[in-house]
């Protein structure tokens, strides 16, 4: 899975915070943030995972649900918001914990949050603006 996720990847896709939550709103998707990254359950909380054998043959029982309820319920009733302290905290033991991540970025990773617009960014552009200005106000 690694493997094919560093040769196929192109790259992330960007989204505003304002965006996910809209997409969240007006779409009914299960998508959040954590830790900087976007994460799009939707398909796994409407359909959930199941086990598929060739035509004809009777599937085995098995458990399908991967994902942890706890960490799903998060993305399904708190989605379009940054859920990374929520998830940090979450009581599920610090191997499930690091088990869930490495599922949510390999399956589920679907961008990058755009913070540009943010204050740490547009104040140091800010700052470069007005100098540049003082510059050539002193310079006339």
């Amino acid at each position: 899975m690694t493997i094919m996720r560093w040769n196929n990847r192109v790259g992330h896709m960007g989204y505003t915070p304002q965006e996910i939550s809209t997409m969240a709103n007006t779409s009914g998707r299960a998508i959040s943030i954590y830790d900087g990254l976007i994460y799009d359950l939707t398909e796994y909380v409407n359909f959930g995972p199941s086990v598929q054998g060739p035509h004809g043959e009777v599937t085995p029982s098995a458990d399908s649900q991967f994902m942890d309820s706890t960490l799903v319920n998060l993305f399904k009733y708190s989605s379009g918001q940054d859920l990374t302290k929520a998830i940090d905290n979450l009581n599920i033991g610090s191997r499930t914990l690091a088990a869930q991540k490495t599922c949510l970025c390999n399956l589920f990773l679907i961008g990058m949050v755009d913070s540009q617009n943010s204050p740490q960014y547009l104040s140091p552009r800010s700052t470069l603006v007005r100098l540049v200005r003082q510059r050539t106000t002193t310079n006339l």
